[in-house]
């Protein structure tokens, strides 16, 4: 698709009409309003509740293999020497550090393991305040099973259910990973019978990302795949794209369709909730995350397509080498932090030090920019995405390295922007960010988490934003 180009300075003339289709400012004759150049007038706002407030919808962060039933035993060399069950105190030890490190959906773990470890997860999850998805290889197979009548599906799961149903961190179960179109059938019968056996709880599958061929899709395109998905009825879309490649010498750079995985998501006509699932480990020809900029760069993107569920690729190791030769992750196999929690924790809770504000707007569309200091002008990610850089709110925007930003609108037609910054996580230059917002006498804004208050009499807001950076901008006109 091809992107719209504008120049790094963008002065606003866009027609009214199109800004009202997003849902701008109300026209009207009151004393409180102030008329602009552009011939529309904007009624005072007041400053925000939710500002103050506690956050009253989570950003949810969850993972891709949680605590196995027995953690392994290593030797000098990260060889497998034998297993050992976890007392209770390392659980509870192992559930904190997910809690501490921003995640608020744990899963169950790959492989085999016995309902008595899931009644274990699900204590432990309640215990810290988080909650548990399940993965549950028998209750897949009854919902799937499409030769039972509906009556005996419906009594089976339901004996299964009663196990660990009524537990307060059940959050739903996993059904399962990367089916293609010859499966969806299949699926949407267990998505019916599992609404009727638990409406309240989530059916949870994750599909393929846009790189996978047509013999994994089971279709000719990608847009096709997520229309045949859309006939399952669910009212959120997961998919995982892992984007960390190696750039020239030890530079970290992002695959060119990351972006695109969530524009397709976004355009889906039912308007499903997005989740995703980001890159935490190294594995394949993916790269070895080393830097907390590079998971601070594919959350802020997340968020600036308004994503409100995040998942980290993988919490715990699921392995080390073998085909996809995969690296540790969050947690070793021993049960033992490396690197990359504090990469994920710093990353997740930038995103929940501002969740009280995020998760009051919803998301409407993207603008890319790029920077005047891009000696290509072009980004080939900006390539895939047919982006109007146009905004009646803003007068003039302009920075000095490539930047996405997300365009939102709270419940009560207040504006917000979401800044991510789009230089190479390895990146040492800083990216300088000049706006001028029309109607503008007061800027709250949140930079990494951290709360900011410029007064604005003049709607300028001056920025600096270094390598994985994020900024979500409130312009309010008080």
């Amino acid at each position: 698709m091809k992107n719209k180009r504008y120049s790094a300075v963008l002065f606003l003339t866009a027609a009214l009409t199109a800004f009202s289709a997003c849902g701008g400012p109300t026209l009207s004759s009151s004393s409180t309003e102030e008329e602009s150049s552009q011939g529309y007038v904007m009624e005072r706002e007041t400053m925000p509740e939710y500002l103050e407030g506690e956050a009253s919808e989570k950003f949810i962060v969850g993972m891709w293999v949680g605590i196995p039933e027995y953690k392994s035993i290593l030797d000098e060399y990260d060889r497998v020497t034998g297993q050992t069950a976890w007392t209770d105190a390392e659980l509870k030890e192992q559930y904190t550090w997910i809690k501490e490190a921003g995640f608020t959906l744990a899963s169950t773990p790959n492989g085999s393991f016995s309902k008595d470890h899931v009644i274990r997860l699900l204590e432990s999850a309640e215990e810290v305040g988080i909650d548990q998805l399940v993965w549950d290889a028998e209750l897949n197979g009854v919902l799937l099973n499409t030769s039972l009548s509906e009556d005996e599906a419906l009594s089976r799961a339901r004996r299964i259910l009663l196990e660990y149903k009524d537990y307060p961190s059940f959050y739903g179960n996993m059904i399962t990973d990367e089916p293609n179109t010859g499966e969806f059938a299949a699926l949407k019968v267990a998505a019916e019978r599992y609404k009727k056996l638990l409406p309240d709880k989530m059916f949870y599958l994750n599909l393929f990302p846009v790189g996978a061929t047509t013999a994994q899709l089971g279709c000719g395109t990608y847009k096709e795949y997520l229309s045949e998905y859309e006939k399952l009825g669910l009212d959120y879309v997961c998919y995982d794209y892992y984007p960390l490649v190696r750039g020239t010498g030890t530079s970290t750079k992002l695959t060119d369709s990351f972006l695109y995985n969530m524009q397709l998501c976004r355009e889906m006509p039912s308007a499903p909730e997005v989740w995703t699932f980001l890159q935490a480990m190294g594995f394949g020809n993916r790269k070895e995350p080393d830097c907390v900029e590079d998971c601070r760069i594919q959350v802020n993107c997340s968020l600036a397509y308004g994503m409100k569920a995040i998942q980290w690729f993988c919490y715990y190791s699921p392995s080390y080498g073998g085909a996809e030769n995969f690296m540790p992750a969050i947690i070793a196999l021993d049960g033992k932090k490396t690197e990359k929690y504090e990469y994920v924790k710093t990353a997740n809770n930038d995103a929940h030090a501002f969740e009280h504000v995020y998760t009051n707007f919803e998301w409407q569309r993207v603008m890319s920019f790029i920077g005047s200091e891009n000696t290509k002008g072009e980004n080939s990610a900006f390539n895939y995405l047919d982006t109007d850089n146009t905004h009646l709110r803003v007068d003039s925007f302009a920075s000095t390295e490539d930047i996405l930003v997300g365009v939102f609108k709270d419940g009560q037609g207040r504006d917000g922007f979401m800044l991510a910054n789009y230089d190479l996580p390895s990146s040492k230059k800083t990216n300088k960010v000049e706006i001028k917002f029309n109607h503008c006498t007061k800027i709250v804004y949140f930079v990494n988490g951290v709360r900011k208050t410029a007064e604005a009499a003049d709607g300028k807001l001056t920025l600096e934003l270094k390598a994985g950076d994020g900024a979500f901008v409130l312009p309010l006109y008080l």
